[in-house]
């Protein structure tokens, strides 16, 4: 299952090999059309002469055209499909630097727009781009590779007729030697292409058939965790059933013994209400109780404060009965010492008398 996950989320290694394939086939034509667009001319004189040559006879066409001369006609059983060009080929000269020398080489020129032609005349660095090879458009490629061989030959025929003069047979021999040259290295590149194309769909097919089969089996696993799955949710919920019945039952169990709890706080709190009443009942006695202790000592207080005044006043009569006492003792004191002293006044007085009688006598 890992293997199956990894190949189905990361991106199958088909399209990568084709991008590949496709890359190393569009360089390999790019490669074929430059060895057809550009082929090195020979340092002899006849090849300098034959280049001059094409270049008068294009320059002289060039004119001829500009005058009011009409265009050679095209063939009839050339495709008018997309792309499609029933425009001459012509050879341009382009000096092109190797080994550090500027060496005259023989350019193929293929159908412009008209809106194109100053730019890519003027840029030296634009080339045609060949169309990429599918096996849709082997056939129109095809038939328009012999076309433009057609035009090629029917361009070669308009020259002949307004010069009036056979051409070179070394012109003719190199012309045809370089559009067979060309248009076989063309050919082979684009059987070669076709070829590496027919693998490569050969290869994706059975790849897809892997993916195909390994998915089926991916997918086959997944229903099988998808059922164990559900069977393993279904367990899990009876379980949890079970458990949500237990903790109902549960529940219920204690939601009855809080009832019963609650019954007997209720009578505990009935029967401390009656304690609290009968308390504040004592409590109310007890007021009343210390209310009156409260007159009692309130009547003890006034009657002691009336003994008080009662004992103050025997006390006042009896300090007066006292000082009465007192003044009648030193008063009586006063008398006796009075009468002593006149009792002795009394002695003196007879023995005085005493005297006088014995002195008489």
């Amino acid at each position: 299952v890992p293997r199956l996950k990894s190949r189905l989320s990361s991106p199958p290694p088909v399209p990568t090999k084709r991008q590949r394939e496709v890359g190393s086939s569009n360089e390999e034509e790019s490669r074929a059309g430059k060895r057809g667009r550009v082929v090195l001319s020979s340092d002899s004189n006849d090849d300098g002469a034959t280049l001059t040559l094409l270049r008068r006879k294009r320059s002289t066409h060039g004119g001829q055209t500009e005058g009011g001369v009409t265009p050679p006609p095209v063939l009839g059983d050339t495709p008018d499909g997309p792309g499609s060009s029933s425009a001459p080929i012509t050879s341009t000269l382009e000096a092109c630097p190797a080994d550090e020398e500027d060496v005259p080489m023989a350019v193929e020129e293929g159908p412009r727009s008209p809106g194109a032609d100053g730019t890519q005349r003027d840029d030296p660095d634009t080339k045609p781009a060949l169309e990429v090879l599918t096996p849709e458009n082997v056939e129109l490629l095809t038939t328009r590779t012999l076309a433009q061989v057609c035009h090629t030959w029917v361009f070669l025929c308009f020259f002949n007729v307004f010069d009036n003069c056979r051409p070179p047979p070394l012109l003719l021999n190199l012309q045809l030697s370089a559009i067979r040259s060309f248009y076989s290295a063309r050919v082979k590149d684009l059987t070669e292409e076709l070829s590496s194309r027919s693998a490569l769909v050969e290869r994706s097919v059975a790849a897809l058939a892997d993916l195909r089969s390994d998915f089926d089996i991916y997918r086959g696993l997944e229903e099988a965790r998808v059922s164990s799955a559900v069977v393993h949710a279904m367990s899990v919920e009876k379980t949890r059933s079970k458990e949500l019945v237990a903790r109902l039952a549960q529940a219920e169990a204690d939601m009855l013994a809080q009832s019963e709890v609650a019954r007997l706080a209720q009578g505990e709190l009935r029967i401390k209400e009656q304690e609290l009443q009968s308390t504040g009942a004592e409590m109310e006695l007890a007021f009343i109780a210390r209310d009156q202790v409260v007159e009692d000592a309130k009547e003890a207080r006034k009657a002691e404060a009336a003994a008080k005044l009662e004992a103050h006043a025997l006390q006042r009569r009896l300090d007066r009965s006292h000082e009465v006492n007192r003044h009648l003792f030193l008063d009586h004191k006063n008398l006796m010492g009075a009468q002593v002293e006149a009792s002795r006044k009394h002695c003196a007085d007879l023995t005085g008398i005493n005297s006088l009688l014995v002195d008489l006598s």
